[in-house]
Formats: structure tokens, sequence, C-alpha cells
């Protein structure tokens, strides 16, 4: 049996690996394993919960979205394929667990619960990240046998 091709993902960040590599797992069997990159990069920070809220004082509009960017290039040659998800909410005081960044203060549209209160398999369902994941996925499988 042939070995699976790799993709790698460049995070310090293991739980957004872990979330990354259950969202790829779930649905169909894929030709390719994710492995995480060890790469030492200048990163942009995501603005931590408190941040989102104090930046929402004075607005009585709470519309958000949530928006994750994947980039995606088979090679050093190839110029990077960008998937793009969106998961419109809104930002409200924080509930649920604080172990996973902004999830306490976003409500996706539609519930009634933040990401942090929502089942992890339900919000790996309709979170930005899998949003964009699902977008990656297609592609791959739609141009793994080129």
């Amino acid at each position: 049996m042939a070995t699976p091709a790799k993709v790698f993902f460049a995070t310090g960040n293991k739980k957004k690996l872990e979330e990354v590599t259950a969202i790829l797992a779930s649905g169909q069997a894929l030709p390719f394993v994710v492995e995480a990159a060890k790469l030492d990069l200048p990163e942009l920070q995501a603005s931590r919960r408190a941040g989102l809220l104090e930046c929402g004082v004075g607005f009585e509009d709470k519309t958000a979205y949530a928006q994750c960017i994947f980039a995606y290039t088979p090679g050093p040659d190839y110029e990077p394929i960008v998937f793009v998800g969106r998961t419109p909410g809104r930002i409200v005081a924080a509930r649920g667990p604080s172990d996973f960044g902004w999830d306490p203060v976003f409500e996706p549209e539609g519930f009634t619960q933040t990401y942090a209160e929502l089942d992890k398999g339900v919000k790996n369902t309709i979170s930005h990240r899998y949003r964009s994941l699902d977008l990656l996925r297609t592609y791959l499988l739609e141009h793994a046998s080129k």
C-alpha cells in the first residue's frame, strides 16, 4: 500500500491542530495525513475575548463574523491557493469554558450557545474553520490524482 501524502499545518497552537485534524478526519477518507510543521514564524496574535468585548463598547449592533483563511500550495514553485470560511454571528458576554481563545464570546447565527458552549462535534460542522477546511478538503480530493 502506498504511503499517503502529507499536508503540513503550520501552527504552534495544539488546540487548533487538534481541531483541524478532527475536522479533516470527519466524513470521507482522505488520501493524505495532516502533520504539524515545526516552523518558528512571526505571526499576528488574535485579539483575546476582552479585546473583542472592548471593541464593541458603545455600539448597539454586536453583529460579527468569524473568518478563517487557509492557504495551500503543492510546492515552492506554486502560487498559494486561498480558502476562506466565514461564520456569521454576534459578540456576547462570555459564556462557557474559556480554554480556546474567544470561543466564549462568539455566538454563531442560528444558535443560542457560544462556540465554547457548543458540543465540539456541532461546532466542527458550522465553524469558520470548518467552512475553510471543507473548501480545502474538496480541492485536495479533486486534485489528489493529478
